[in-house]
């Protein structure tokens, strides 16, 4: 899993690089640490499928602040830290840049749909759960 983290920073990296951005590795690592945290959000609502947990009634957007900073700090550690711009770009070149053309195209497209499932899976419950359901329970 780690490396699909590290594939996806390095592709958003070298994005921002081509655009001249100044902020690139802060860049990569805040769009990684929000696609992590829509996958922890996905798996929340995997479990809220299949097993019906009650929220607590004063539960709100500021119970997730503190997840939110540990995932951008690990995040902020492993890639923006101490590391210079160049050693950053020579390492990630180094492990991906002789990716075969139809190999690249295969994890990009992977890439993009694990994106595309990762955002769209909460709003797609929530738009069932609340709107066509009414509130009501999967299961009963």
């Amino acid at each position: 899993m780690m490396k699909i983290f590290d594939y996806i920073f390095y592709r958003v990296f070298m994005y921002y690089l081509h655009k001249k951005d100044s902020t690139t590795q802060m860049t990569a690592s805040i769009v990684l640490s929000l696609i992590q945290l829509f996958l922890l959000l996905d798996i929340f609502v995997i479990v809220r499928i299949i097993y019906e947990y009650p929220i607590p009634e004063n539960f709100n957007k500021f119970w997730a602040l503190p997840l939110i900073i540990v995932v951008f700090t690990f995040n902020w550690l492993k890639y923006v830290k101490n590391k210079d711009r160049l050693e950053t770009k020579k390492l990630l070149r180094i492990k991906w840049e002789n990716e075969e053309l139809t190999i690249k195209k295969k994890r990009g497209f992977l890439v993009l749909t694990l994106i595309m499932i990762v955002i769209s899976m909460p709003i797609i419950y929530g738009i069932v759960r609340h709107n066509i359901m009414g509130g009501k329970s999967f299961w009963g």
